[in-house]
């Protein structure tokens, strides 16, 4: 949900409850419409129950495009989980762990909000297709990592064999992006099975560029 309005009129949007101290609502303001009896309230109130911190605000001419725009980026993700037949998130302990991670010389962080992992030699995880596929389905492999990362160059290998080599020399764009690896029909095989081991290796005396997220794929199928 977001606030719609012109920002100067914003503030006096957001009304008292009556009777309620520091309870406050912003119907007239909140879109979409199923949103519009949130409470605001201070955080310290808020217990076992999602909640906002922040709001983004659009006017009302500009919410119609935030609209879609929005909708087609949650078709997008739908479309990539239904895709997805394993995944870890670098970076979280739980995941890692279940992946069976293994690195030297490895760092984590946050970044854009989302966690990541880089190493100055090598970091890697077992990824298993979770979910039935055809034994014919091409897979694929997929890292989410920032093009505009500088002086960082890894060579990503799956069970032994080098398949990308990726360098970053701070000329690609400043966001987050997918980057899909084609797997070999036998690496697509014992994915079904026993499963693949994937690392990621830092070459050319620079670190790997930071992972933000690592899936294997049904290859394919969509776009993200």
């Amino acid at each position: 949900p977001m606030l719609v309005g012109e920002r100067d009129a914003l503030a006096a949007g957001v009304v008292p409850v009556p009777g309620e101290p520091l309870a406050f609502t912003a119907a007239a303001l909140i879109r979409p419409g199923e949103y519009r009896d949130t409470r605001l309230e201070p955080l310290s109130r808020v217990h076992d129950a999602r909640y906002m911190a922040y709001w983004r605000t659009a006017t009302a001419a500009a919410y119609p495009g935030l609209l879609a725009a929005a909708e087609a980026a949650e078709r997008a993700r739908e479309a990539l989980d239904a895709r997805t037949l394993d995944e870890v998130q670098p970076g979280e302990q739980q995941p890692e762990v279940e992946h069976g991670y293994a690195g030297e010389d490895s760092a984590t962080g946050q970044m854009l909000g989302r966690p990541w992992r880089d190493a100055g030699r090598s970091f890697g995880y077992r990824l298993t297709a979770r979910s039935a596929v055809a034994a014919d389905a091409p897979l694929a492999l997929q890292l989410t990592l920032f093009p505009a990362e500088w002086g960082a160059a890894m060579d990503v290998e799956v069970e032994g064999r080098v398949l990308e080599t990726i360098v970053f020399d701070g000329s690609g764009r400043d966001e987050l992006q997918p980057r899909e690896i084609a797997l070999p029909d036998a690496f697509a095989r014992a994915a079904r099975g026993d499963g693949l081991r994937v690392r990621f290796i830092a070459r050319d005396g620079k670190r790997t560029p930071r992972v933000f997220g690592v899936r294997l794929l049904r290859a394919g199928a969509g776009g993200d």
